[in-house]
């Protein structure tokens, strides 16, 4: 966000400057290129130096479901 409104700040200067349209929208493409090269990839050394460890589901016994589930039945 910070990248797409500074490159929406200079491209505007640029165009104004040159007198050209299509500079100011090539500097915000550009910006938007780089800023999609850096937030889309999974890059390893910056966004997961401490990735959360997930506890494993537990596992109900098979015979206990099948009873809950015939008590379901015998209710409606």
């Amino acid at each position: 966000m910070v990248i797409l409104t500074l490159a929406g700040i200079i491209g505007f200067f640029v165009g104004y400057w040159t007198q050209q349209l299509s500079y100011a929208i090539f500097t915000v493409m550009g910006a938007s290129a780089f800023a999609a090269l850096l937030i889309l990839p999974p890059w390893p050394f910056l966004f997961r130096k401490h990735p959360l460890v997930w506890q494993t589901p537990i596992e109900e016994e098979t015979s206990e479901k099948s009873k809950k589930k015939e008590e379901t039945k015998k209710t409606k």
